[in-house]
């Protein structure tokens, strides 16, 4: 283990152990010119804790700030409050080398989990469906892709109390090309706050959308029942989408 590395402290008996990574520029579609830092921290109470991780290939680095202040081999819980990359990616590396009692782990792709729910419904329905992550596709992919389109559905986290950013831009985006009136539904995942899903409901409603049913929303990692309702949600769009299609003189 490094002694390079040392712990920050936050204040008596807690301790920043995280990361920084220089060389990242752009971090949940933000843009961090100067880096970020993954933030991990250890808690020297009754028993000894450790608070999330950093992201892959910055174990070292965590491992040598946590070793400055305590033995790792002494550290009783760790708690990952998210299951994102920059929370987590070093988890299981850290389990193993720490061998904690208990450990508490919480939310991760929750929005794309409830996505893939909403399409099985909308195939169920009889709908043709097209799943597009803005991670991997341009505004204008979605553009182009409305053009034939007979609705629209849109899932976001929330983030700062709004709607994902890299959303926000494609709907504000999408709205100013004024297209013709859809299906729409909003649906979406939430930590602290859930204001994103109704937002994104909000934008589609000023799109001249019909919505199918009002905007769906999961509190951390979506269980069996909250799914269910996500397929619900899909095959509401597709009857929807239906009707309009045979009201169609």
């Amino acid at each position: 283990m490094t002694d390079v590395f040392k712990a920050v402290e936050v204040c008596p008996s807690v301790y920043w152990v995280g990361a920084v990574d220089w060389a990242v520029r752009d971090f949940h579609g933000y843009l961090t010119s100067r880096g970020t830092t993954y933030n991990a921290y250890l808690v020297l109470a009754e028993r000894i804790t450790l608070v999330d991780t950093v992201k892959a290939g910055f174990f070292d680095e965590m491992m040598g700030r946590v070793a400055s202040v305590v033995d790792p081999d002494r550290i009783d819980y760790v708690i990952s409050n998210h299951a994102e990359p920059d929370h987590s990616g070093e988890l299981l590396a850290a389990i193993e080398a720490i061998g904690p009692k208990k450990v508490c782990h919480t939310m991760w792709g929750s929005t794309a989990r409830m996505a893939r729910a909403v399409a099985e419904g909308l195939s169920a329905g009889g709908a043709e469906v097209k799943l597009m992550s803005l991670k991997s596709c341009h505004r204008s992919d979605i553009a182009t892709e409305m053009l034939d389109a007979g609705a629209l559905v849109v899932g976001t986290p929330t983030l700062n109390n709004q709607m994902f950013p890299t959303l926000a831009d494609c709907l504000t985006y999408l709205k100013g090309l004024k297209p013709a009136p859809l299906v729409g539904a909003a649906f979406g995942s939430f930590g602290w706050s859930g204001e994103g899903a109704g937002q994104a409901g909000e934008v589609l409603t000023e799109m001249g959308a019909e919505m199918a049913a009002e905007p769906l929303r999961s509190k951390y990692v979506p269980d069996q029942s909250l799914l269910g309702q996500c397929f619900e949600l899909g095959t509401a769009v597709a009857e929807s989408l239906s009707r309009k299609l045979a009201d169609k003189p």
